[in-house]
């Protein structure tokens, strides 16, 4: 009972602190030029932002079942796309860091006999691959603010130093991930961190390094059979990229839903700051945070903060809200069964 208590008083203060924001976005919002932007919405755009947002989800369960087959997990197509449905609309929802969709993917792949550990290292390869086509778009989002001039509210020398700063971690990441010297280093440094800490509440507790290192180890060898079959290893590359342009492009039709049309350089800068606050405040789902971010980055290129909030919000209700709906009768049908 102590567990619960503890866990509803943790969500009770991410909900003050998402309506603390929204309150915050809000006072500073002209609610009647929000209202008349929603009252005039283009239909046609929304609707095209909601199939580009199940299209995602679909995209997603292509590559889930290719993941699957790097472990030797077969996953039947029509399962694979209502697997990716119910596991990513409730993981991207609550997000909680992006952990949540590894817990989601281990739960509802459990209802098909497929182990905890295969669910979570097919995530992991979704991860990499995701991490890839995301750098890259961030990439094409730095070259058009170094090129371009639609800076208004900083300078080229911030940018340099904030780009610098994104290229280190990604270095961090991929050598943790794929030198095995380093990424002993790292996790036992890290697994040392993590119990130095919790001596301080039990000295009973003791996490294991050891246990991630095998996970690691039998991800490296996953990967390595997936280099050998090169037509696999690039048809999840392609997926990757195809889906990242279609879940940009869900915001991209939500502007335009607004009757704005945003620059595509501006588009994406926008997006990956968004999403990289959403995920790093550890709130559920970045609520909050990741329309506050993304209004107040389009609003430094110009975009009035009012269209730039809306589409944020309608963004939110296209990708997380309706596929989560859609995704409720599967759930229960899952659990009836």
């Amino acid at each position: 009972m102590s567990e619960q208590t503890g866990s509803v008083k943790k969500y009770l203060k991410y909900a003050i602190l998402a309506v603390a924001i929204f309150g915050l976005l809000f006072a500073f919002t002209n609610l009647e030029e929000l209202k008349r932007r929603f009252v005039t919405m283009n239909l046609a755009f929304f609707s095209v932002a909601v199939a580009f947002s199940l299209i995602n989800y679909l995209a997603e369960g292509l590559f889930l079942r290719l993941s699957l087959m790097v472990f030797d997990e077969k996953l039947p197509l029509g399962a694979a796309f209502k697997y990716s449905l119910l596991i990513n609309s409730l993981g991207y929802l609550v997000s909680l860091g992006g952990l949540t969709p590894f817990a989601t993917q281990v739960y509802f792949l459990g209802f098909h006999g497929i182990k905890a550990k295969k669910a979570t290292l097919s995530r992991i390869v979704q991860l990499i691959f995701f991490n890839i086509s995301f750098n890259l778009i961030f990439i094409f989002g730095f070259l058009f603010l170094i090129t371009g001039n639609e800076i208004h509210g900083f300078n080229r020398a911030i940018i340099i130093v904030a780009f610098c700063a994104f290229l280190a971690a990604i270095f961090f990441f991929y050598t943790t991930i794929f030198s095995k010297p380093f990424q002993l280093i790292v996790v036992r440094a890290l697994f040392c961190g993590l119990n130095r800490i919790l001596r301080v509440f039990s000295k009973r507790v003791q996490l294991e390094d050891h246990k991630a290192i095998r996970y690691f180890d039998d991800f490296a060898n996953g990967f390595r059979g997936l280099l050998k079959v090169p037509s696999r290893l690039i048809s999840m590359a392609a997926i990757t990229l195809f889906d990242m342009l279609v879940w940009i492009g869900v915001l991209y039709f939500s502007f335009l839903a607004l009757r704005y049309a945003i620059h595509p350089g501006v588009l994406f800068i926008g997006f990956a700051v968004g999403q990289i606050v959403s995920v790093a405040s550890m709130i559920p789902g970045g609520m909050g945070t990741m329309e506050g971010s993304m209004a107040l980055v389009y609003s430094l290129f110009g975009v009035p903060f009012e269209t730039a909030l809306g589409a944020a919000l309608l963004y939110r209700f296209v990708f997380n809200i309706i596929p989560f709906l859609i995704s409720a009768p599967l759930y229960l049908s899952l659990r009836k069964r």
